[in-house]
């Protein structure tokens, strides 16, 4: 629908309401988008950890005369966009945010999540000097943020023990465990603190029962 300090607002088709990308909520009423569970990986190492898993296009590209048509946009608007926002030699961003919470680089990527009224945000390197592996509780859960290396992906996972290493599929010596469902993978801090408010960095501590 639209662009609002660069993070995407989508709208309901049935509706017309708009609804924020970043926190999933309708902008006119009470409702909040179920979130799902989600991480970042390469696409060389997504075929690596899942070759038989399935990439989404849209098919229309079949046609030679759509495929140049679709470029266009990405060539005149996207592609400079994104450039720009993720070139940390310069502030300049492609929409004007405000810089409320200047605690880390507008362009820093973060790790982040809402839970039980919360938020928090990781950075990576934060999670490399603590051995890849961060326990904490946020919002009365008890969570792991964990770094796999051999797939270069973080993840969020609840735990109620403490554990030395989960891998990408959310296995770890305790057995598997479930993701967290609001994780956002490499967010623009800038863009994070912008839409949330009173954000944790880095929390660290015990897990809740043991």
């Amino acid at each position: 629908m639209t662009n609002w300090a660069n993070n995407l607002v989508m709208y309901d088709r049935e509706t017309g309401e708009p609804i924020q990308q970043i926190t999933g909520t309708a902008e006119y009423s009470d409702r909040t988008m179920s979130h799902y569970p989600t991480f970042r990986l390469s696409y060389a190492n997504f075929k690596r950890a899942y070759p038989d898993g399935e990439v989404y296009y849209n098919p229309l590209q079949e046609f030679p005369w759509y495929r140049k048509l679709a470029g266009v946009p990405f060539q005149v608007f996207a592609g400079p966009v994104l450039r720009l926002n993720r070139d940390p030699s310069t502030n300049a961003m492609a929409f004007p945010i405000d810089d409320n919470d200047t605690r880390l680089h507008r362009k820093d990527h973060v790790y982040g999540m809402m839970i039980g009224g919360e938020n928090v945000v990781y950075t990576l390197d934060f999670i490399l000097e603590n051995n890849g592996v961060v326990h904490a509780t946020v919002g009365g859960q008890s969570i792991v943020i964990a770094y796999d290396e051999e797939f270069d992906s973080v993840g969020a996972f609840y735990t109620n023990t403490t554990v030395s290493g989960v891998d990408v599929y959310g296995n770890s010596d305790a057995g598997k465990l479930n993701r967290v469902e609001t994780f956002q993978s490499e967010v623009l801090w800038g863009v994070w603190q912008h839409f949330m408010f009173d954000t944790i960095i880095n929390p660290e501590g015990t897990v809740t029962g043991t």
